[in-house]
Order: structure tokens, then sequence, then C-alpha cells
């Protein structure tokens, strides 16, 4: 049931990141609906201009951060998209977008002083898996995990194949991308260069863009992004490692497997990576009283998803349900998250005993 979950990109919280940016994309537009073509007196408002516009602010700043952060944000409008970050809706920015000047030069400058910043490393990540350009994904990777030797998560990220993250798990017993230090580190760099949407021909003012919309889609774009295979690709990569396997498999083979599968399961802080983690302990664990646990976890995971999702809709995060997740600063992880708005809404985290899963 798990990688089903991880296969459909829809079910549980975790991946709910393509439905977010639907929400996300769906708040700027307004209602969603067709409406009638404007009037040829009143111009059109044109998204890319306002991103173009934060982007040239943000790199005014000259962080390594702020330089990365407006390059991914320049990239996905020079196609002219509004879902510039649609890579889980069929389109994403070109490798040729980010070689566009002045992309390159904020890129390069942004590598070059990003030392070992996890938030810096892990957006030059991002541009380098959008660039097709693996040598500045390896060393971007290679700058993060060398920040942080009990991390799994630059390893992972790095797209590395299912013996290295074997090996790697052997030494690093940690999993966190960041992605709430990403995303609030990203809101507060927008909130500082509010954009009003373009004035009309009449000479009134555009409306303030809402940057809260803005930061939604950084969420539902930061958790993936960095990678180069789907995540159902990985998860089966990963179990194909460690399930079925010949008997000549030396012994560590098994306990490097659980060890990997307990990382992901218990210290993930994204919930589709907890979803590979739940799979391969399925697939690999003999002890009963280890299986009953991760037996309750799933049983858990899929109670909080059913809840979530009556409560809330399909979408983890609409724009401001994400501003009050993070203004709570004990949240770190999805699951703090989905704990947090599960908790406020008065919802039990563990389910009745005689609940089932639906089949």
């Amino acid at each position: 049931m798990a990688v089903r979950a991880i296969a459909r990109g829809g079910t549980w919280f975790g991946m709910a990141c393509g439905m977010a940016l639907l929400v996300a994309v769906a708040a700027q537009a307004g209602t969603g609906k067709q409406t009638a073509a404007p009037a040829r007196d009143v111009a059109v408002i044109d998204p890319g201009r306002d991103d173009r516009l934060l982007a040239e602010r943000l790199a005014a700043e000259g962080s390594p951060r702020s330089l990365a952060l407006a390059a991914i944000l320049s990239a996905g409008v020079l196609r002219g998209e509004r879902n510039y970050w649609s890579g889980l809706l069929g389109w994403e920015p070109q490798a040729a977008d980010f070689a566009a000047s002045p992309i390159v030069d904020w890129r390069v400058a942004a590598e070059t002083k990003s030392g070992m910043d996890p938030v810096a490393n892990s957006l030059l990540a991002i541009i380098a898996a959008r660039a097709d350009d693996p040598p500045s994904r390896r060393d971007a990777a290679h700058r993060w995990a060398n920040a942080e030797p009990a991390n799994l998560a630059p390893v992972f990220y790095a797209d590395a194949d299912p013996e290295a993250l074997l090996q790697a798990a052997r030494t690093r017993h940690d999993f966190d991308a960041h992605l709430f230090d990403d995303v609030r580190w990203a809101a507060d760099a927008i909130a500082r260069h509010p954009v009003s949407r373009q004035a009309n021909r009449s000479g009134h003012s555009g409306k303030p863009r809402d940057t809260r919309a803005v930061v939604a889609e950084v969420r539902a774009f930061f958790p993936v992004a960095q990678m180069t295979k789907r995540p159902d690709q990985q998860a089966s990569a990963l179990l194909d490692a460690c399930r079925d396997r010949p008997p000549t498999d030396p012994p560590s083979r098994r306990s490097d497997c659980l060890a990997l599968g307990r990382i992901l399961r218990d210290r993930a802080d994204l919930a589709w990576v907890q979803w590979i983690g739940v799979s391969i302990l399925k697939a690999v664990e003999t002890d009963p009283a280890a299986m009953a646990e991760t037996t309750r976890i799933e049983r858990r995971m899929l109670w909080q998803d059913r809840r979530f999702r009556h409560l809330f809709g399909p979408t983890l995060y609409e724009p401001r349900q994400l501003h009050r997740v993070l203004a709570e600063p004990t949240i770190h992880r999805d699951q703090d998250a989905v704990n947090f708005l599960l908790a406020e809404a008065h919802i039990p985290l563990d389910p009745p005993a005689d609940w089932r899963p639906p089949r």
C-alpha cells in the first residue's frame, strides 16, 4: 500500500505537493473560473513581470541564498508560463532557461559564495537538477553533505544509486532535507520585497500580490525539485535493492536495508520519504515485534491521511494554512505540520482500535 501511495502521487499528505501547487496557482488566479477577456484599455496583468521584479530585488541582496532563489524564479518565467514549477503537472524550467542572462551570473555568484550553507546548496542542487548539470549538482550535494556528516538527505537528493545510499546509512543517521528551513527563509525573503501587480492604463495601481501564494508555490516545488528521478522511481530502485535478494548476498545487506528503512521512516522530514522507509521495512523486516511497529505506523499514517482529507481536502497546504504552519516554530517536519493541524481541529492522531485502513 505504501508503494502505491508513492506511485499515485496523491495519497497522503507528503505527495500532495502537486495539488498544493494547483491551490497556489488558483489563489493567484482568483476563483479559477473562466472570465471574459479584459477590455482593450486595461493592461493585461503579467505575473512574469512580478516574478522578474522579485528576482531582481532578491539578487541585489547578494547573498548566496537570495541569488539562488532569484535564479529559480527567473528561470520559471522565461517561457511565459504561470505554473512555472510544474514538473509534476507536465512542464518545468528547461536547461536553456538557466543558461540565460542574468540567471547564469546569479547562479555562478551563488555557487562561489555558498560555502557550507545547507539552504544555499539545496537551492543550487535544485538549479543544477533542472539545468541538467550533473557536475554542479554533485558539487552542491558534496558541500551540503560535508556540512552535515550525519545527514542522509544530501546523499539521497544527489540521486545516489541504492548501493551508495545503503552504505551511507551506516554512518549517517538523520534525514533532514531542511524543507521548513528553506521555505521559512524563502517566505521571509519574499516578504522583504512586496511586488504590486501592474497598474492599468487608466493609472490605477494594481493590488499587492499575495506573497502567501508565492510561498505556497515554493513549498510545492522544493520537496522533489532536487531530484532527477520521480519519487516512485526512487522508491522502486531502493525496494529492488532490498527485497527478494539472492542467497549469495552478504548478511550485511539485510541489516543495511533495515537501517536505511528505519532512518527514512523515523527521521525524514518529508512524508513521501517516510513512505519509502515503510515500504522497505515491510519488504525486509522479519522480527514480529518490529513488523508490528511498522504496521502500527503505517496504519496511523493512513488514518491521518483520511482525517486530513476529510477536513482539508486533498492538499497539505493552501496559502493561508501554510502561513499558520510556518508561524509555528515547533514544526520542522511534514509530520509535525499534520499533527499540528489535526490537533487544532481536535482530531485524535491515532485511529480507534476497531478502525481498518481502506483497501
